[in-house]
């Protein structure tokens, strides 16, 4: 590892967390439920903030980190996506993407990593080779829908058929580029 992108990873889990604990309890979890992903890779990661205040200086300080991001409106709050300069690695995985969600009005949340989301080649078969083992689906989104499973502390898995990029691409929606 280059002593450059270890700097970057240091840099980043200093306002994120230890990225690379929280994906393994959470892939030591699934694997416990029985679930298979070997062959499924992490799409994004996606860290909540408690407060909006908290949200607009971790989305510009994350910006420092990428080479393009969008926000957009999604359940009546914004959403930052950040495609970072340097992938986040963990095992074989390799994650360039994250996402930072505003608060929902009148729910309370606790600052840090929530979930991780995995694209799966066979999606409808994946979902009902599992069925009994989701804590819910989601369906909102009409290009990829949704099953996840929640652990304790509310640490969940997220499975879905596009990655979040190809999805906001169907949207119509493009990312802005940062300087590099």
């Amino acid at each position: 590892m280059s002593y450059f992108y270890y700097n970057l990873t240091m840099e980043i889990i200093t306002l994120i967390g230890d990225y690379k604990a929280f994906i393994a309890d959470l892939l030591q979890k699934i694997k416990s439920a029985g679930i298979d992903i070997e062959t499924y890779p992490i799409d994004h990661l996606c860290y909540r903030t408690a407060t909006t205040e908290e949200y607009s200086e971790l989305k510009n300080k994350l910006m420092q980190f990428s080479r393009a991001y969008i926000e957009n409106t999604y359940h009546d709050r914004p959403i930052s996506k950040f495609i970072l300069k340097t992938p986040l690695l963990y095992n074989q995985y390799s994650i360039s993407m994250l996402e930072l969600p505003a608060p929902k009005k009148d729910i309370k949340y606790s600052s840090g990593l929530e979930h991780f989301e995995m694209v799966v080649d066979d999606f409808i078969a994946f979902q009902k080779k599992y069925k009994n083992l989701w804590s819910g689906s989601d369906d909102s989104n009409i290009y990829n829908e949704t099953v996840y499973i929640t652990f304790e502390n509310n640490k969940t898995v997220k499975f879905h058929e596009y990655s979040l990029e190809e999805v906001l691409k169907k949207e119509g929606r493009q990312f802005i580029k940062l300087n590099q």
